[in-house]
């Protein structure tokens, strides 16, 4: 039986997650929101009448209030796939501005993150993890495997293989390997899961050559 495409969006919004386990010890600074991340003034039609790319994503949202902040983070997440960043944005932060309890401020912001980085904003994305980090600093399992693939996108090797580092610590069953990534990466999109293949080679050098180091000393 073919899936049906809410649940596709569903599962794209749950790529990162991972088992619950310990916070990470170390939290290097990430910036907040900043001016590269504000929203674009990009009129966002309600539904009854949105265009029709609108339209084609909102028939698939199953919501009694297509209005609601989880039926706009499905719009903003189909518009992200579809390279549209103004309208993106604008859908993420009206979603922001409802209290409707149909999704948390973390998981919007969580999910906002990750659409720029889908976008290729990964200074944007980290801000808007950081937002989610702090909207629910009790539900960081998160985080370790989240940063590394974004500080690693950037370019800051050494900062995302010691958040990978982490991660691996935090949940073993997940990040310790090829094979048990893999498995738990396996609702992330193609760009995310070569970022984690990229870092995870990185990640095994980067522990050999540190057991190498203390083996020396």
């Amino acid at each position: 039986m073919t899936r049906p495409v809410s649940m596709l969006i569903a599962a794209a919004l749950l790529a990162a997650c991972a088992a619950p386990g310990p916070p990470p010890r170390v939290m290097p600074p990430i910036a907040g929101v900043s001016a590269a991340c504000a929203p674009r003034t990009v009129p966002v039609q309600s539904s009854g009448k949105a265009g029709e790319a609108e339209q084609s994503v909102e028939r698939v949202v199953v919501s009694a209030d297509p209005e609601s902040a989880a039926s706009l983070v499905a719009r903003a997440w189909e518009r992200s796939r579809n390279n549209d960043r103004d309208t993106t944005v604008a859908l993420f932060d009206r979603a922001l501005t409802r209290r409707d309890g149909s999704m948390t401020v973390d998981r919007i912001q969580w999910s906002y993150g990750w659409a720029m980085f889908n976008l290729r904003d990964h200074r944007c994305a980290l801000a808007h993890f950081e937002e989610a980090r702090q909207a629910a600093p009790d539900q960081v399992r998160w985080l370790p495997q989240t940063l590394a693939v974004s500080y690693w996108q950037l370019g800051e090797r050494d900062v995302a293989v010691r958040w990978y580092d982490e991660a691996a610590k935090n949940e073993p069953g997940c990040w310790i390997d090829a094979k048990a990534a893999a498995r738990c990466s396996r609702h992330w999109l193609q760009q995310e899961r070569r970022a984690l293949g990229e870092l995870l080679t990185e990640w095994k050098r980067w522990r050999i050559e540190g057991a190498e180091r203390k083996y020396a000393g």
